[in-house]
């Protein structure tokens, strides 16, 4: 095999954090959801890492360490609402809480 992979990542199923869900748009093609409060999580996060919320792993699409104790916003799709549980009535709604973990890197420690 040629060249390396310099992140491994996988997830552990752990909740790391509770965030707050400060926003939520919907439109015709899914949802855009803005988690709030997750400074604790962000020290390492780049846009197009994976989150997983209340165990469905979502992409980062925009996100800031330092405004409102950080912040991190994830789409998803129609079809990701259809098949979990975030699709279903009242999973998603603006002010409830979001128990999420992110992915765990080779070599890192969990605690």
């Amino acid at each position: 095999m040629h060249g390396h992979v310099d992140r491994l990542a996988m997830f552990t199923g752990l909740i790391e954090h509770k965030g707050i869900i400060s926003s939520l748009v919907i439109d015709n093609s899914g949802c855009q959801l803005a988690v709030g409060f997750a400074s604790p999580i962000l020290d390492d996060c780049h846009i197009g890492d994976s989150i997983a919320i209340d165990g469905v792993c979502l992409t980062v699409t925009h996100f800031n360490l330092f405004k409102e104790d950080g912040w991190f916003q994830v789409w998803l799709s129609n079809e990701t609402l259809q098949r979990t549980s975030l699709g279903a009535p009242l999973a998603l709604s603006s002010y409830s809480t979001a128990p999420y973990g992110t992915q765990a890197r080779a070599g890192s420690a969990q605690t």
